[in-house]
């Protein structure tokens, strides 16, 4: 009797077991039904998107060129070729390019939808961490709230005498050149951006001008490198795999190294605010010493202070936020800037003679009475910022299925808005490639279609930072201008060979001869 029971009690559990395995089973089976059918919908509704033919598994991968430039000016050709909107499958990951005003205003007009950056900027996260580039939701609202007042007209008005005093050292390097046929310009123009950037970033003096082998800036430059390697190589997209790889190593390496002096620096500059008592008050007026200068650190540190939910690490992903999207940026406009002029002598004499009535023979730093004077320069920015904005293209994640240019593009793709695209739309721009201040005169800029010109993004999401830039690109551009005139020894891509890394970068540098102006 007993054993009889025991055994039904055995039936039993054994029925129960065999009835959550076959459950199980077809759940599993409907969750790959679920994901195949997913699956199958985002490459049917992909694949309606005009774009080059792609492979099994691979997609176009086998497209993108190992030698940087090629890859460049094959994404050209894939916007001359798809003028409004494209698709590549990077292996399986379908990734949806927007090339024109009309397809890119569907994303760049939204107030509360799709603003989330791309999943590949989850890449970044390991050197910025959560900041303003990367967060959303309510994170990024408090964020950007916090850090805006850094940027008001009078804040920013302060940080002119670092910007004049960082233009003097590189216009004194250029006058030491004068001598020489050919220069490079792009490392002189690094570090000199660089050392302006961490003065008002961080009051912290990096004198990279002066020590073209600083770890610093050689660890942000590889850095960037290696990112860039990674949109190539679906293969470091794999979890762990990354970290493995010899590339990997060398980039926590370079981690190190700047994460290493952001902390150094936040961690002095809170001992200088208390000891100073400008943790107290910050009312945008420098102190006569470098350390008693208002830096965007002190907005953060101030921040920390009156709440400690604020953390050191919440501080250090903010500085480097602004160094990453402040360093190379000015850079690459920069230095393209300078080449494009270089190029043309007739624009390089008009901006000689606008520099001139406004400063005459002094050598006074420029003010910002000065720099509102500078109009056909800020034109001339403008268009050197039309036909090579530094950021090529933004990522976004799509928050649900939408339809642009007249397809209907899933939620979650990778959607890329091409900057350079939107700035060389011939529906858009008469002669794209032809350098021409004028498109920028206010009655032509006021007849121009919204979102046709966006080298700063724009929407909810747009550069923070975009009066800083150009205020510091207006400084060291007339700085060299009123001393120098420049003439670029390479013009068009096929001499400047541009590759797209974080930025867009001459391959082998942009060479120029330097003379002297005699007034």
């Amino acid at each position: 009797m007993l054993g009889g029971n025991i055994t039904m009690v055995l039936r039993f559990f054994l029925i129960i077991a065999w009835i959550v395995v076959i459950i199980l089973c077809f759940s599993i089976m409907a969750w790959i039904v679920v994901k195949i059918s997913y699956f199958i919908r985002i490459v049917i509704l992909v694949n309606r998107i005009p774009g080059p033919p792609a492979l099994p598994i691979i997609g176009n991968a086998h497209q993108f060129e190992k030698e940087p430039h090629d890859f460049y000016m094959r994404f050209k050709k894939y916007y001359e070729t798809f003028p409004s909107i494209y698709r590549l499958w990077i292996g399986p990951v379908p990734a949806v390019t927007l090339c024109s005003p009309e397809s890119a205003e569907v994303i760049l007009s939204s107030r509360k939808k799709h603003i989330s950056k791309a999943h590949f900027y989850t890449f970044f996260k390991t050197w910025l961490g959560d900041g303003l580039l990367l967060s959303t939701g309510k994170k990024w609202e408090d964020r950007r709230k916090l850090i805006t007042p850094t940027f008001h007209f009078e804040i920013l008005n302060d940080f002119l005498c670092v910007f004049n005093e960082q233009s003097n050292i590189l216009a004194d390097k250029l006058d030491a050149a004068t001598n020489q046929k050919c220069i490079d310009i792009c490392p002189l123009v690094c570090g000199c951006v660089l050392d302006a950037l961490c003065e008002t970033a961080m009051g912290h003096c990096l004198g990279s001008q002066n020590n073209a082998e600083n770890d610093y800036a050689k660890a942000v430059k590889r850095l960037a490198e290696i990112l860039q390697e990674l949109f190539k190589k679906p293969m470091y997209w794999i979890p762990g795999f990354f970290k493995r790889t010899q590339a990997g190593k060398e980039y926590h390496a370079c981690l190190d190294i700047v994460h290493g002096l952001t902390s150094r620096v936040i961690r002095s500059r809170l001992e200088v605010l208390q000891k100073s008592g400008l943790d107290q008050e910050f009312n945008g007026n420098l102190g006569e010493s470098q350390e008693e200068r208002p830096v965007f650190l002190d907005v953060l540190l101030r921040s920390h202070l009156d709440n400690p939910e604020f953390t050191f690490d919440d501080i250090r992903e903010e500085v480097d936020t602004f160094m990453f999207e402040g360093h190379d940026t000015t850079f690459s406009a920069l230095s393209w800037a300078i080449n494009i002029i270089g190029n043309h002598p007739g624009a390089q004499a008009q901006i000689h003679k606008e520099l001139d009535d406004i400063f005459g023979n002094d050598d006074r730093p420029a003010t910002k009475e000065d720099l509102s004077k500078m109009n056909y320069l800020e034109r001339v920015i403008k268009e050197c910022l039309r036909m090579k904005p530094p950021v090529t293209a933004i990522g976004r994640q799509l928050d649900e299925d939408t339809m642009i240019d007249g397809y209907l593009v899933p939620k979650n793709v990778f959607l890329m808005i091409s900057l350079d695209a939107i700035h060389h739309n011939p529906k858009h721009w008469k002669d794209p490639d032809k350098f021409d201040p004028d498109r920028f005169l206010p009655e032509n800029a006021a007849v121009r279609r919204k979102y046709a010109y966006v080298p700063f993004s724009a929407g909810r999401r747009n550069c923070i930072g975009q009066r800083f830039g150009m205020m510091k690109i207006k400084v060291i551009l007339s700085t060299l201008y009123r001393r120098f005139h420049l003439k670029s020894l390479q013009n068009g891509d096929r001499e400047t060979r541009p590759v797209s890394e974080l930025v867009v970068r001459p391959q082998n540098g942009l060479h120029i001869n330097v003379t002297r102006r005699s007034r």
